[in-house]
């Protein structure tokens, strides 16, 4: 008889596994939207600034300290990204 209770749990249990699964596939979900959305605003701050020196234009000290600031910050974001990736893709 306690097989068939341990049965009945489990089953009772596969709602609250699904509502579970689908929460945390939601925050994934909600992670990736939001790091992308953060690498395509420096990305279009970055790419703004350096289509004004296509154009011919000069950086002013400011815009460039930014475009510098920004490319560092990118490429620190990927490197930890990466980092982060693949430590979790080991576990």
């Amino acid at each position: 008889m306690s097989a068939g209770r341990d049965f009945i749990r489990e089953l009772a249990n596969i709602p609250r596994d699904v509502v579970n699964a689908h929460a945390e596939g939601r925050f994934v979900e909600g992670f990736n939207e939001a790091a992308a959305i953060s690498f395509d605003a420096i990305a279009i701050k970055i790419d703004s600034l350096k289509e004004q020196v296509r154009q011919g234009g000069e950086l002013s000290t400011s815009e460039q300290a930014m475009l510098v600031g920004l490319s560092d910050l990118r490429s620190d974001l990927e490197i930890r990204l990466r980092d982060y990736l693949f430590d979790d893709a080991a576990d």
